[in-house]
């Protein structure tokens, strides 16, 4: 990379950052759709204390 052309190294810096962001949108709607899954085989008392624990990970 050529360091005397600080704009290009930014917009790819930002073309990063939105891959990045990209990427992780994609990862939580896989894990909901993984969560929805297991929602449907898992009895209720187990799907409870799994539904606690996924709603923390899907916020962030």
């Amino acid at each position: 990379m050529i360091l005397d052309q600080p704009s290009n190294s930014n917009t790819m810096h930002q073309s990063l950052e939105l891959m990045q962001v990209l990427y992780s949108h994609y990862q939580i709607r896989l894990r909901r759709q993984v969560f929805v899954r297991t929602c449907m085989t898992l009895p209720l008392s187990s799907l409870l204390l799994f539904s606690k624990e996924k709603t923390t990970v899907i916020r962030l």
